[in-house]
């Protein structure tokens, strides 16, 4: 079992959302801020991925001075509400058997969601096997 710091979890959401490097998350631009694109190029693919954390940023805002921007402070708030022993922590489960900790239950609430994945072929033909060994 491991844990991770609440701010520092909220200085990492902040980082991959805060797409204008303002220091806040702003909900009035439509999905631009509150979504993440992940681009990956295999052999054979190219894949782009989108998530969000609206839902999360939404409840963050709410709970804080409700301007339309989700401050690393808003996003620490929100995450508090799940630090059952008070160390300013969430805590891990680690290995999958291990029972449901802080982390998880946060991430039940207002983890992120998949908004699209679209694979696109880059025509790229499979390996060649290689030829079998001569008699």
């Amino acid at each position: 079992m491991g844990s991770i710091s609440i701010a520092r979890l909220a200085a990492r959401l902040i980082g991959q959302y805060d797409h204008n490097y303002n220091g806040k998350i702003d909900l009035e631009k439509p999905n631009r801020e509150v979504e993440r694109r992940e681009q990956r190029q295999t052999m054979n693919y190219i894949e782009y991925t989108t998530w969000s954390s609206r839902k999360l940023f939404e409840a963050a805002d709410a709970q804080g001075d409700a301007d339309g921007f989700v401050t690393p402070d808003e996003l620490a708030a929100v995450m508090r509400a799940f630090d059952a022993n008070g160390d300013d922590a969430l805590d891990y489960r680690g290995w999958f058997w291990n029972p449901k900790q802080e982390l998880d239950r946060f991430d039940d609430q207002f983890g992120e969601h998949l908004v699209s994945h679209i694979q696109i072929p880059t025509n790229n033909p499979p390996p060649v096997p290689p030829l079998p060994p001569r008699p």
